[in-house]
């Protein structure tokens, strides 16, 4: 892997991942750089939900219709890519879901690393909501 040492995190038991941001302060997102481990499993496409209340798990974000999608390419100039946002949407951003619903034909998807490009606004965020970060995935243990 073009990665050197880091190791993706990896959905549990099929190719779906569901990642939940909260930052300190509200963001103005322009741009995302998402990296898989540069194989099969990496990410083919990323859904993205924008302060949303209620997004506890899967069948939760399967219900809800994206604030934008976006289709992800696969290969070694990934790491370099950068993907923009509608900026009416991601413009003042509390939390970010990131639901990952395919990847490149293996089993399981893998994420190395998501990069926000973009600025704060200056207001903070609610202290109690902003030291939360889940995970719906586990990282692989190989």
């Amino acid at each position: 892997s073009s990665h050197g040492h880091c190791l993706p995190i990896v959905s549990d038991a099929d190719e779906e991942a569901l990642i939940w941001i909260h930052f300190t302060d509200f963001v103005r997102i322009k741009g995302i750089n998402i990296v898989g481990p540069g194989d099969s499993q990496s990410p083919a496409s990323v859904k993205l939900y924008s302060n949303r209340i209620g997004i506890t798990g899967f069948e939760a974000v399967r219900r809800l219709e994206p604030d934008q999608r976006l289709q992800l390419a696969n290969g070694p100039e990934v790491s370099e890519l950068l993907y923009l946002v509608d900026q009416h949407k991601f413009s003042s951003v509390q939390n970010i879901a990131l639901f990952f619903d395919s990847n490149y034909g293996a089993d399981e998807t893998g994420i190395v690393r998501i990069e926000f490009f973009g600025e704060t606004t200056g207001q903070q965020v609610d202290k109690q909501l902003a030291t939360t970060l889940v995970f719906e995935s586990r990282a692989n243990p190989a």
